[in-house]
């Protein structure tokens, strides 16, 4: 059995055909899940020891706004912070 360790951040998603068909609210919230966002800065590694050092450090990242030329970057996307997912293949 192969194991890759996926870091990367998550989304909240709903499924949009249940909210037009009307369902209630909260079946709406039993149905979200969160999908991961495979963008440039996610990292798949064989090892564990580091993914997690990976996701600490970008997670560290988050944390510190940039500024340049007086102006605050911060981060609000509607992610949460870097996890580790663990996939399992065989």
């Amino acid at each position: 059995m192969t194991t890759v360790y996926i870091v990367c951040r998550l989304c909240p998603a709903v499924l949009p055909i249940m909210a037009m068909a009307g369902v209630p609210a909260k079946s709406i919230q039993e149905t979200t899940w969160n999908a991961p966002i495979l963008d440039g800065k996610a990292r798949a590694f064989t090892d564990q020891k580091d993914a997690n050092r990976y996701c600490k450090k970008m997670n560290e990242g988050l944390r510190i706004p940039l500024e340049e030329g007086g102006v605050i970057h911060i981060d609000a996307s509607p992610y949460t912070d870097f996890v580790v997912l663990t996939v399992q293949k065989g």
